[in-house]
């Protein structure tokens, strides 16, 4: 009979699941706190990227193969994508003085290049921010260099991209490097006094106590 763990501790199994899906469900149910999410499924030793068969039928449960689940709080989760997010502006930053040199040196098609990776990077910044606000996790607080609240910081960022496109639509090359050294450039340097701080409420919430 399989081994059934959760965070490295022996799980009974309740009843005989069809499938693998709902042998987590199950665990889900009965075992993990509401504000813990399942992050990582593995069974024989292999991690599960998807529960569904190339046919889109569901994985079945093998009761002679062993399954770990391990879970982490949406906390946690969120203290990780603070820590991924301070490092990527880390890396940001610099990129989008590159581009503004490229483009005052009229060195266009390799500036354009470099540009649609860091738009790309900005609106996947813009998505991750409004899943922190969704959690609620990040509430009215003012935050950072600014003393900005999330909302404000994230809509400015929306604003200079939404700047940023119609200058690149209109082939407008000093505009675009004036959005990204006045005011990208600017915004970066906000949230990366912000970042700090957010952690430390999520850290603060997390613990049960409050944000200092």
């Amino acid at each position: 009979m399989a081994n059934i763990s959760l965070n490295g501790k022996e799980v009974p199994l309740e009843s005989q699941p069809i499938t693998l899906l709902e042998l987590v469900a199950s665990i889900e149910q009965a075992h993990i706190p509401q504000n813990h999410i399942v992050v990582e499924v593995m069974v024989g030793g292999e991690k599960i990227e998807s529960f569904t068969n190339p046919d889109g039928s569901l994985l079945a449960f093998d009761p002679e193969a062993d399954v770990a689940i391990s879970t982490r709080s949406r906390g946690e989760l969120m203290v990780s994508i603070l820590v991924r997010f301070e490092r990527y502006l880390e890396r940001l930053a610099p990129g989008l003085m590159q581009i503004v040199e490229l483009l005052r040196a009229d060195s266009v098609d390799e500036a354009n290049k470099m540009l649609v990776d860091a738009a790309e990077g900005i609106r996947t910044l813009i998505d991750l921010i409004q899943n922190i606000r969704e959690t609620g996790m990040i509430g009215d607080e003012p935050l950072g260099r600014d003393g900005k609240r999330i909302g404000d910081l994230a809509a400015d960022l929306k604003s200079t991209l939404e700047e940023l496109v119609a200058a690149q639509a209109e082939g407008d090359n000093d505009r675009i490097a004036d959005a990204l050294e006045f005011e990208f450039v600017s915004q970066v340097k906000s949230w990366q006094s912000a970042l700090p701080e957010m952690r430390r409420i999520v850290e603060a919430r997390e613990s049960g106590g409050a944000p200092s």
